[in-house]
């Protein structure tokens, strides 16, 4: 009876490198590369160059062959086989990304949705979604988009755990109603976008400061980071500046002189002005450039 091939195969990363960029890679197929020293074959991805996902060296991908019983004909590829979210940055080869297998010698992890701490770290099941290795992502629910950075990190107090971000999160929230939504001060809206983080800056590519925005690895460095928020405008609030001007206009119009020459009268319109915290209109998080 001749040997029989599973028409999809599950085989270790041997290689990424890819002197085209085409994103082949080199794995290790069993049975027909065992004891070899040198792999030739590339394995090609199956999903289009629009969406950029390459596995790493030591993980496992599922590999098909053009002809089934034919090992060495061209191979193609799926992966990185990651079994569970909280294995994101790296699942290795072999067991870990078969403990969901059929016939896995491995138990797989607790579901990270049975721990209340990582509501909110993952999508839900209803999402659509494109997950980092770490903690950015794309998350598409019923009635908004949400472009997250650091919305989860590794707890430490179990191998692995991932926890939502309750402190310090950055995402971009673009979200729009059906049904017709009111403010308590009777403002009427359906759509919203909303920008959260430590500090929001809104930088043009013409800042006559001459920030540094296409670095080609980061776009932004660490360094040119810091350089815009210690050296970028300030964005007023908006109601407190118009306190203040509605104290200065008092001021202004109720103030006198009790001769000719001599400077105001220190009444106490006069003094709420020169008393007034002018830091109190600026905003220490929002920046523009």
């Amino acid at each position: 009876m001749p040997q029989q091939i599973p028409l999809i195969r599950q085989a270790k990363v041997i290689s990424v490198d890819d002197k085209t960029d085409g994103d082949r890679i080199k794995v290790l197929l069993i049975p027909e590369d065992l004891g070899k020293k040198n792999i030739e074959e590339y394995a090609y991805p199956l999903l289009p160059k629009m969406l950029h996902i390459k596995p790493k060296v030591g993980e496992s991908v599922y590999v098909l062959t053009a002809i089934a019983t034919d090992g060495y004909s061209q191979r193609f590829y799926i992966g990185p086989i990651i079994s569970q979210p909280h294995h994101m940055e790296y699942e290795p080869y072999y067991l870990d990304s078969t403990s969901l297998s059929n016939k896995s010698k491995v138990k797989p992890d607790e579901a990270p949705s049975m721990n209340p701490n990582t509501n909110g770290a993952y999508p839900k099941e209803q999402d659509i979604a494109i997950e980092g290795r770490k903690n950015a992502g794309i998350q598409i629910t019923d009635d908004d988009v949400r472009i997250k950075a650091g919305v989860k990190y590794s707890s430490g107090q179990k191998p692995r755990e991932v926890v939502f971000n309750k402190k310090d999160p950055a995402y971009v929230k673009v979200q729009y109603n059906d049904k017709e939504q009111q403010t308590l001060k009777g403002q009427k809206y359906n759509s919203t976008a909303t920008v959260v983080a430590d500090k929001i800056n809104l930088i043009s590519n013409q800042s006559k400061e001459g920030y540094n925005l296409t670095n080609p690895d980061e776009l932004i460095t660490d360094e040119e980071m810091k350089k815009i928020i210690d050296k970028a405008h300030q964005v007023p609030y908006g109601d407190v500046l118009i306190e203040f001007l509605n104290l200065f206009r008092k001021a202004f119009m109720t103030h006198t002189h009790t001769f000719v020459g001599l400077p105001t009268c220190p009444d106490a319109a006069v003094m709420s002005v020169m008393n007034y915290n002018l830091d109190k209109i600026l905003s220490d998080n929002v920046r523009v450039d």
